[in-house]
């Protein structure tokens, strides 16, 4: 795998993480927005919503959400714009394809005058735009703006971007049916390590058969380690202690739990002085309440994954 691939793809799970761990509501689209703007070396990217006029049945849509680059975020701005008529794309099929579930990549300067007019902001070169279905609906788009080259989008960058509009789909639909779950109750996962997340993510999966395959790693792994963690203790035996607490711990700081950590560090600790007594006992024991309710957090999460391939 070349190193841009895997800057792309260490970019998407980023902005992944973000959608779905942060605590404050709509902040983490903004956010993962930036993230994926300056990963894919974009000027503009943005969220739009599909509309239908109930009194004149015409089709729209607006931006909900937009990021500039520092370079270019001042000369023009699409969030004023309430209502955008998909007629202003109609020889571009704009809608036709969209709300086919097809993604649309231009290079503007490869279009005659005519089909570069209805395009809002003139500094555009290349646009991609993916469409975000939700239950397999066409809800709206994503799209993302190059002012600087004529770029030519490549099939990894459109795949990987799509794989993203079904995470912003969970979001969004998540966001409407669960607005009295707070988000802050959801565990903190940041998706264990990048090797793992390649690896899974060659695969030509769709959807959150990935997500599920990440979080059945942690559900084997977690108790592996703890049992090893267990017969070492049992056994004096001091560098398997060492080991697995501290590969434990690893695993456990990518998910966030500050209190398991701190437990991890302490039983390390004791094999590197090579301790075993009570007191490690009982922060062995400790360690198996906290890793049981951490296990059942992730098993929740998993099932909830589950109910978007």
């Amino acid at each position: 795998m070349n190193t841009e691939i895997k800057k792309l793809q260490s970019g998407l799970i980023k902005a992944t993480n973000v959608v779905l761990n942060s605590p404050i509501e709509n902040k983490g689209i903004n956010i993962a927005l930036k993230i994926l703007g300056e990963t894919f070396s974009v000027n503009k990217i943005y969220i739009c919503q599909h509309f239908i006029d109930e009194d004149t049945s015409e089709m729209y849509f607006t931006f909900l959400y937009e990021w500039y680059s520092i370079a270019y975020g001042k000369d023009f701005s699409s969030s004023g714009l309430e209502k955008i008529s998909y007629s202003r794309f109609s020889l571009l099929k704009f809608y036709e394809n969209l709300s086919q579930g097809h993604s649309l990549k231009f290079n503007l300067k490869k279009l005659s005058k005519e089909l570069r007019s209805g395009f809002l902001d003139k500094r555009i070169k290349s646009i991609l735009l993916v469409p975000i279905l939700i239950e397999n609906s066409y809800w709206g788009f994503i799209g993302l703006e190059d002012f600087k080259i004529d770029r030519t989008w490549s099939d990894e960058e459109v795949e990987m971007i799509t794989k993203l509009t079904k995470v912003f789909a969970f979001s969004l639909q998540d966001e409407n049916e669960n607005k009295s779950v707070k988000k802050e109750d959801r565990i903190k996962s940041s998706l264990i390590d990048l090797d793992s997340i390649n690896s899974l993510m060659d695969t030509e999966k769709p959807g959150f058969d990935f997500f599920i395959e990440l979080l059945d790693i942690y559900l084997r792994d977690i108790p592996s380690m703890c049992t090893e963690i267990d017969s070492a203790v049992k056994n004096n035996n001091y560098n398997n202690l060492k080991f697995f607490a501290h590969k434990l711990g690893g695993s456990l700081m990518h998910l966030g739990v500050s209190g398991a950590l701190d437990l991890c560090h302490k039983l390390e600790q004791a094999g590197e002085e090579k301790i075993i007594d009570k007191k490690v006992l009982n922060l062995n024991e400790q360690l198996h309440d906290l890793v049981n309710n951490i296990l059942t957090e992730i098993r929740s999460l998993r099932n909830k994954y589950n109910r978007f391939i």
